[in-house]
């Protein structure tokens, strides 16, 4: 009876779910993500349930904790940004600002995770790089906070209304709520900084070409210190 009961599921699993996820991925992310998790623990249990897949129960269940335990820092880590500046740039693109309670990320294009409050549970956190600010720089936006911000995500918009939503609240993209929503009257949930993709990617340039060093403090180049560096 197992086995024919592993047989449905990972067909169902493998043979649907899974296509499904990643074809939606591309045009309904907001619900391809939870099939993919939810596909991702019914393999899980299946593998670790079984004495005879000893190696897959010793491969697997370190990265299923790992990612527990990632879902359980984001929880704890979050704050909520009640002051953030927004300045549209144009309809389809805009800065989100604001002053972090963490202190500024040592590396350059840190991750951060942001949603809306009222936004329903099934949404998740999104991911943006972000810049932060080292100079006390100013930006000219729709400002509900006087406070000098120290963190900026520049957003890609996206109007397209969700054809499948998970609730009332979230009938739209996410981004294009907070394009739309009231910046004075609106509470930003954010985790963060983390490092991500961008982050050795600069990385490894710097390796490369010694002219990005400014942007990690400090430049090799002959007319240091008293020059911008835009010099190899």
């Amino acid at each position: 009876r197992d086995d024919v009961f592993r047989m449905v599921e990972m067909s169902i699993v493998l043979g649907v779910m899974i296509p499904l996820s990643k074809y939606w991925f591309k045009r309904r992310f907001h619900i391809a993500l939870h099939i993919h998790r939810v596909a991702a623990v019914i393999v899980f249990i299946d593998i670790v349930r079984r004495h005879s897949h000893p190696h897959s129960i010793i491969i697997n269940s370190p990265v299923f904790f790992l990612w527990l335990a990632e879902r359980v820092v984001l929880h704890f880590t979050e704050e909520s940004v009640e002051r953030f500046n927004r300045l549209k740039l144009g309809e389809d693109y805009m800065v989100i600002s604001w002053n972090s309670k963490n202190n500024v990320s040592k590396s350059v294009g840190p991750n951060f995770y942001l949603k809306l409050c009222d936004s329903s549970v099934a949404e998740p956190l999104h991911a943006f790089t972000a810049f932060q600010n080292r100079i006390s720089f100013e930006i000219d936006a729709e400002a509900s906070s006087n406070e000098t911000w120290n963190t900026g995500i520049v957003m890609r918009v996206y109007h397209n209304r969700r054809p499948l939503a998970l609730s009332k609240v979230d009938q739209v993209s996410h981004t294009s709520r907070l394009y739309h929503c009231k910046s004075d009257l609106s509470t930003i949930s954010v985790c963060g900084p983390f490092n991500g993709e961008m982050s050795q990617l600069i990385r490894i340039a710097h390796s490369d070409h010694p002219v990005m060093s400014p942007l990690w403090g400090e430049c090799h180049c002959p007319n240091c210190p008293n020059c911008p560096c835009p010099n190899p």
